[in-house]
């Protein structure tokens, strides 16, 4: 597939696929190592877990609803004393494992109960259902429910059950309402027991001698004999949030048109424009974001400080009153919020930074020039290569893939030790009887102790599932780098000595795309699954130290230094951490452009930030500024334009509709940014490159040269040299003029 490079010769530094050879291949052979490890803990899981608990409710008799004998044709889990499990089984929802081994009191139904009858209620349980003793509970159905994954669950629901109109001006009683007579009598408002000077309105004589009348609304909600108010309370708590869930569903299924349209299909046509708009007005865009930027940074200084009690007024009066001794009136002090004095110190580092970026933009004001020349032809890049953009979906597909593999893998493993509604039972009725207390009889459920085996092989299949993540993500960023490489090194100088593009990408370049795709897997997997393997480590060394500081909160929650060393910590891991993936994101650049190792992409990525670290600052703030702008605009443009589509049509709950669309197409906006952050630190690297060529740059667009302020004209005049020594005197060295050429570096 290397004739899909589309690229002329072989342009130094860059290689085409047949040129390349495997890289970090020691790496690459731990990594497929690991790979038959998480397939063989796959293989375990199934073998030991029941894929059957995850596709089918299981009931307290331990039957799949659907599929045991008995309960074949009842496919649905009721649960008729959820509030009573709720309260029962507080000690392990709260446990770590949470609701992993909340066991509710389940019965198989055909339907669930639709609807609450006093005359007629519906009958679930008692001896005929199937499998039951001959002394099993029955249960009526006291609340309305819904299905969500063959789950019957609770919905909060209120009925009207009366209404009057209540008069409170006059107060009942009073000589003016003498002509109703009974009807003027003081009633009692359950709601407001402190009201005593209501009357009801009960006629059209009172009607008119009322001056201020309110329509009293009563509810009825039916509950069990045996119910409290804390279980009710559990169970209304909870069916409150199956509603909310019932009600974003409904508002997404109702209106998946919308949200295709506007969630997936608008954002990139809204990113297209950005890019149109990049391309014609990149400095004034730069400028405006740095400008934004920096009163951001201003107006948070100036927030600091008055948080800090240097108000408008105080200062005044100091510099009217500076012989006088006076005092600043403090700002109140947030409760629990940091002292005043930390507010006065992070206000002078504020306005310190405010000082330095301001100096900082006046003294790299050439290398934003530069940035800009980059990023309009980046542009000109995803112009070229549209399919450039839609490639981290790809990506985000396979972390799709690999998030239910986690969730798979994961289920089975820890169904392998499932626990049945029996032995909570039991340990509760333990707890009830007195025999041991309640953390006592239920420490079976709610400690992690006793699975070491299942924990090892968890531990296993979380790690290799992070790695496979950062695999999946640097493998999909090194295809993008060298996609912007291959656009990059296609620019030649023709006989004029003017520097063209000399290949056209056909397919909105998906072959492109694609051949670099098979470059990476096939040539530098190993490079890919070293780089992921040190942010794996990071993210696993981090996920501890997140357990740890958990732990030690519970333990000694008051210990000031201890928090102190903890949040230390962790500024420092995710320093360092940060570090280590910006300089992999930009080695993985130079693997994908040279073919380079891991290690010596790492080197070489030193190197190019020691000799230009301005340039390097400015493009990642620039990069990172317009990312975010897109980022927020994009999603909030399509949530607006879809609630009002919605809305227009009548749809139900459009707030819920726009939220979704928001998501899906914030999700697209970050694979577009990404790409474009890819592609400006691509041209990047590859510019400079470029001119650090001993002849000087050979595959810098005229664009690029005006931007960087090369001598175009002196290069090109080198060149026609360089031509005709070339074609005068083939035993002369080529391009000894064009050596004359001196470029400095920015």
């Amino acid at each position: 597939m290397g004739c899909c490079d589309t690229v002329e010769g072989n342009p130094e530094p860059f290689k085409r696929v047949s040129q390349r050879c495997c890289t970090d291949i020691c790496c690459l052979v731990v990594f497929l190592a690991y790979v038959i490890a998480m397939l063989a803990v796959g293989v375990f899981s199934l073998q030991s877990g029941n894929l059957d608990f995850l596709l089918y409710p299981v009931d307290y008799t331990d039957q799949f609803c659907g599929k045991t004998d008995g309960v074949s044709n009842r496919t649905k889990a009721f649960f008729p004393r959820l509030d009573q499990d709720l309260a029962e089984q507080a000690l392990i929802i709260a446990s770590p494992g949470g609701f992993i081994n909340f066991q509710p009191y389940t019965l198989c139904v055909e339907e669930c109960p639709k609807a609450f009858s006093i005359t007629n209620p519906a009958f679930f349980g008692g001896a005929d259902y199937p499998g039951a003793a001959a002394d099993a509970k029955s249960f009526y159905a006291t609340s309305q429910t819904q299905e969500l994954f063959s789950r019957c669950l609770p919905i909060t629901t209120q009925i009207p059950a009366d209404a009057r109109t209540l008069c409170t001006i006059p107060a009942c009683g009073d000589a003016s309402l003498s002509s109703i007579g009974a009807e003027a009598n003081c009633v009692a408002i359950n709601a407001q027991p402190t009201v005593t000077t209501a009357w009801e309105v009960t006629s059209s004589a009172g009607a008119a001698l009322c001056s201020y009348s309110t329509k009293e609304q009563v509810q009825a909600t039916f509950y069990p004999t045996d119910a409290t108010p804390e279980t009710r309370a559990s169970e209304k708590q909870f069916a409150s949030y199956i509603s909310s869930a019932f009600s974003v569903l409904k508002s997404v299924t109702d209106n998946w048109v919308q949200i295709v349209a506007m969630g997936i299909g608008a954002p990139f046509a809204l990113a297209l424009v950005w890019f149109v708009f990049l391309y014609c007005f990149a400095g004034i865009i730069i400028a405006i974001a740095l400008t934004v930027l920096f009163l951001l940074l201003v107006a948070v200084t100036l927030f600091l400080f008055y948080k800090a009690g240097f108000t408008p007024e105080a200062i005044v009066d100091n510099l009217q009153n500076f012989t006088a001794p006076t005092t600043i009136s403090l700002v109140p002090e947030d409760e629990g919020g940091i002292g005043q004095t930390w507010y006065a110190v992070l206000g002078v580092i504020s306005a310190i930074l405010c000082v330095v970026y301001l100096i900082l933009m006046v003294l790299w004001r050439n290398a934003i020039n530069r940035c800009i020349a980059i990023v309009r032809e980046v542009t000109k890049v995803i112009f070229a290569l549209p399919f450039m953009i839609t490639w981290p979906i790809v990506g985000f597909s396979f972390h799709a893939l690999i998030g239910v593999y986690l969730c798979v893998v994961g289920g089975l493993l820890l169904t392998s030790q499932h626990t049945s509604f029996s032995e909570v039972n039991a340990a509760i009725q333990l707890a009830s009887n007195g025999t041991a207390t309640a953390p006592e009889a239920l420490s079976a459920f709610t400690n992690l102790d006793g699975a070491v085996q299942i924990a090892i092989l968890f531990i296993i299949h979380i790690v290799g599932i992070i790695w496979a993540y950062w695999v999946t993500e640097l493998a999909v960023y090194t295809t993008l780098a060298r996609t912007c490489a291959v656009w990059y090194y296609s620019h030649g100088q023709n006989e004029a000595g003017d520097t063209v593009q000399k290949a056209s990408f056909h397919g909105c370049g998906l072959m492109v795309v694609l051949t670099s795709a098979w470059c990476i897997f096939s040539r530098h997997l190993g490079s890919v699954a070293l780089a992921g393997a040190i942010l794996t480590i990071f993210t696993v060394i981090r996920m501890i130290l997140e357990g740890f500081a958990y732990v030690a909160k519970q333990k000694n929650p008051d210990n000031a230094m201890l928090k102190m060393a903890i949040k230390c910590t962790k500024c420092c891991l995710w320093c360092l951490e940060k570090t280590v993936q910006m300089v992999t994101y930009f080695g993985m650049i130079f693997v994908a452009i040279e073919g380079q190792t891991y290690c010596k992409a790492c080197w070489s990525t030193f190197k190019c930030w020691s000799h230009y670290p301005a340039q390097v600052a400015v493009n990642k703030m620039v990069s990172n500024v317009l990312a975010l702008v897109i980022s927020l605009t994009i999603p909030v443009a399509c949530g607006f334009l879809g609630y009002l589509w919605v809305e227009a049509l009548g749809g139900h709950e459009p707030i819920w509709a726009a939220i979704f669309i928001g998501i899906c197409s914030w999700v697209i906006a970050t694979c577009v940014t990404d790409v474009f952050k890819c592609a400006i630190d691509t041209i990047f690297i590859c510019v400079f490159t470029d001119l650090e060529h001993k002849d000087g740059p050979q595959h810098m667009s005229a664009a690029l040269q005006k931007g960087f302020d090369v001598d175009t004209a002196k290069m090109q005049k080198d060149r026609r040299a360089t031509i005709q020594i070339t074609k005068t005197d083939a035993g002369s060295e080529k391009g000894a003029a064009v050596g004359d050429v001196e470029l400095s570096r920015p």
